[in-house]
Order: structure tokens, then C-alpha cells, then sequence
């Protein structure tokens, strides 16, 4: 997204999301950003019939360095990182009693070690970041508090943390908890000098809201379910 773009979008007054999304907001034509991918020996998992779209399966500690000696720089990453929740712990899914298992990747190896895991990624996330650009990291209180350290490790400067209500979250099994119903998402930018973009007229118009807070309730019911309230 060029600067003549963001402030198009930053300046509008959307009579409805669909409106406000409506802007362009990615620079590639035709098959240009396959091309570019491509080129620099990186095969899509995915893309989109015209080109403008594509999904990449990796380790993103390598392929967003790699995506950036081919100038390829995101704007926004969204990271949605292990929980390390995976403890032989149990949970409830559609009234039943499960395991909470996901894999060896959930497991944890230790805070320390879990730690230096989470600073790895964001940093090359950082780095990879174009001018100017954000990255938003969801998780629960297991990571969410070590994610936060790490940003300000990094120099980065947190600009919001939006708590995200789950309307409905499975109960509590043990019953000696509050039941976790709701996530942090943390937004930041790569440092303090940065300026960065919000578009604060389209959130009120897709929130219908007078004031954009920092609390999402994912509604049942809505074309989407989440509607940022920064």
C-alpha cells in the first residue's frame, strides 16, 4: 500500500464497511505478485486466479526474509502463535470432554526456552515489516504476557491491546477457575518513531459506535464476527 492510498482510506468517511473495503489497498496487477513470488524461488501453496492472492506453507523465521530480498514487504502480520496448551490437561468441545493436545508443536519446552521461541519470530517479523507497517498477535494469558515483553525487547511500541470476549467459551471443567472467556490481541508497530495507519472512520462506521474502544465482542448473528472496536 503506497502512502497516497493509506491516507485515501485514513481520510474517508465509509457509509458501511463494504464501502470503506471497497479502496484498493494492494498495489499488484494481474499475476504480478505470483511473478515476484515465483522469481525469487518460492512456490504458492495457493493463488488466486487473478494473481493477486497467495498462500505460502512455511517456517516464516525463512520465508519472510527471503519474501524481503525480493521486496516483498507486508504491511500487517497477523500471527496467531502456539498457546503451548498442549499439557495432557482436558477441555470441553461441543459437551464433551476432550484432551487439549494439539500436537508436539503446542507443547511447551519451559518459560525460557518458550520465550526465546516467541522473540525468534517476532523479530524477524519485525524486520521483514514495510514502512510504516503493524503486526497483530493473538493469544491467551499462556503467551500473551511473554508475546508483550518480546515486542518491547525488540524496540517495537505497542500501540493497543484489544480484549476479545468469546460469547460463548466452553466451561471450566475443574471448577476452581473463572472460565476463559475472552483473548488479547496486542497491536504494534516496529518502533516509536514510525508513523503508522489507522483507519479510525471506517471502524466507527463498520462499529456504529461514537467512541472506538479497545473491547471486541465476537457476535453471534453478524456478518462478521469480528468487528475491531481499537
Amino acid at each position: 500500500m503506497n502512502t497516497t492510498q493509506v491516507d485515501r482510506i485514513a481520510s474517508a468517511s465509509p457509509a458501511s464497511l463494504d464501502e470503506c473495503c471497497a479502496q484498493p489497498v494492494v498495489s499488484h496487477t494481474s499475476n504480478d505478485l505470483v511473478d515476484t513470488v515465483q522469481a525469487i524461488g518460492i512456490k504458492p501453496f495457493f493463488a488466486s486466479k487473478r494473481g493477486d492472492f497467495v498462500l505460502l506453507e512455511g517456517d516464516c523465521r525463512q520465508l519472510l526474509p527471503h519474501l524481503a530480498s525480493g521486496g516483498l514487504r507486508p504491511n500487517t502480520i497477523f500471527a496467531d502463535p502456539p498457546y503451548h496448551l498442549s499439557n495432557n490437561g482436558i477441555t470441553c468441545q461441543n459437551g464433551r470432554m476432550v484432551s487439549v493436545n494439539k500436537g508436539k508443536w503446542d507443547t511447551s519446552a519451559g518459560v525460557h526456552a518458550d520465550h526465546e521461541f516467541i522473540v525468534l519470530w517476532l523479530d524477524e517479523c519485525l524486520k521483514s515489516l514495510a514502512k510504516g507497517g503493524c503486526i497483530w498477535v493473538s493469544g491467551t494469558q499462556h503467551v500473551i504476557f511473554s508475546v508483550g515483553y518480546g515486542l518491547q525487547e525488540l524496540g517495537a511500541k505497542i500501540l493497543n491491546t484489544v480484549v476479545w470476549e468469546k460469547p460463548a467459551p466452553p466451561p471450566n471443567l475443574a471448577c476452581r477457575y473463572f472460565t476463559h472467556s475472552h483473548e488479547l490481541v496486542i497491536w504494534a508497530k516496529r518502533n516509536e518513531k514510525e508513523k503508522h495507519a489507522f483507519n479510525y472512520a471506517c471502524v466507527l462506521s463498520s462499529a456504529r459506535l461514537k467512541l472506538a474502544k479497545m473491547v471486541d465482542r465476537a457476535r453471534v448473528g453478524d456478518r462478521l464476527l469480528l468487528i475491531a472496536e481499537f
